[in-house]
């Protein structure tokens, strides 16, 4: 075999294994969300709108479940391979187009924001007694991304904080 001088282990390419991780997470919580809301009063997608703040603000738009949806893929999928590449930059140390400490800026109030509001709408659930089978999954998807972002937050910090690695 022939050296083409490419290493397939290095981060040239949007399919690394590392950075899909937390888009397949998000895309797996929205497809059980699709399939958990024919069977919820008012949709499942209110439990993943802490994931994707943006797409909640188009549904108070448009009462229209498959553009809800479509929204969710098309605006949360991207941010969450952002946040993912966040922590796979600083973990490989790569200059990337952000300063450390702003992609851990990023990824904190990512991390917060969706932790602090899925905490909100998880005691709701839980009081009304609805939290059990797949919605426990739902759940759980939601909790690995927000500590999937807290781990992001973690390795720009580490980056910022000891340069001279970079």
């Amino acid at each position: 075999m022939a050296d083409d001088g490419h290493d397939p282990d290095s981060d040239d390419g949007w399919r690394t294994p590392p950075l899909l991780i937390l888009p397949a997470i998000y895309i797996a919580a929205i497809l059980l969300s699709a399939l958990l809301s024919p069977a919820t009063p008012g949709a499942a997608y209110y439990r993943v709108i802490p994931i994707c703040p943006v797409a909640g603000m188009v549904g108070m738009a448009f009462d229209n479940e498959g553009l809800m949806f479509a929204v969710f893929l098309l605006v949360g999928t991207p941010w969450w391979y952002f946040i993912g590449r966040i922590a796979w930059r600083n973990y490989t140390r790569q200059k990337g187009a952000l300063h450390p400490l702003v992609a851990a800026a990023i990824a904190l109030f990512t991390s917060f924001l969706s932790t602090a509001m899925s905490l909100d709408v998880f005691k709701r659930d839980f009081n009304d007694g609805v939290v059990e089978g797949m919605v426990f999954v739902q759940y759980f998807f939601i909790a690995l991304l927000c500590l999937g972002a807290l781990v992001s937050t973690l390795s720009a910090l580490a980056t910022a904080l000891d340069p001279g690695k970079e």
